[in-house]
């Protein structure tokens, strides 16, 4: 996967069902600075981070009360991702450890949410409202 001149046909590709008993939808997908790994949003209420060389599954971040919605990396810091629930729930996760570092609940549905690059800031999108939240 580091080549992007590869073929599609070599992608490894990884189903929740090879993870769980049954499937789950898969909702948003972010890449982490590094490259390294990729997190995923899930109906299962769950943010999954995985190997992007391997396609194995790492960690699965659980807590947020509704299905996650949009997942993003820190700019500067890959083991740090926000994710935003339609529970309106955002939560800022170290994935490595599995701990929520910050936890906020909004009026709405959080639909996007993007870090400043200096990684500072978190905005979140939700209803008709956009949020900057310092971190």
């Amino acid at each position: 996967l580091n080549d992007p001149s590869a073929r599609h046909d070599t992608l490894r590709r990884r189903s929740d069902a090879e993870d769980t008993e049954f499937a789950v939808s898969t909702i948003s997908i972010a890449f982490s600075p590094d490259g390294r790994t990729v997190a995923s949003t899930h109906g299962d209420h769950t943010v999954k981070i995985s190997c992007c060389n391997t396609g194995a599954l790492i960690r699965s971040l659980e807590g947020h009360p509704r299905t996650p919605w949009t997942v993003k990396y820190h700019p500067k810091d890959s083991s740090i991702v926000a994710s935003g629930c339609l529970g309106h729930q955002v939560r800022v996760w170290n994935w490595e450890t599995a701990v929520c570092l910050h936890m906020i609940r909004l009026e709405f549905a959080i639909i996007s949410l993007s870090f400043h690059p200096s990684g500072k800031v978190l905005a979140i999108a939700n209803g008709t409202r956009l949020h900057f939240w310092s971190l």
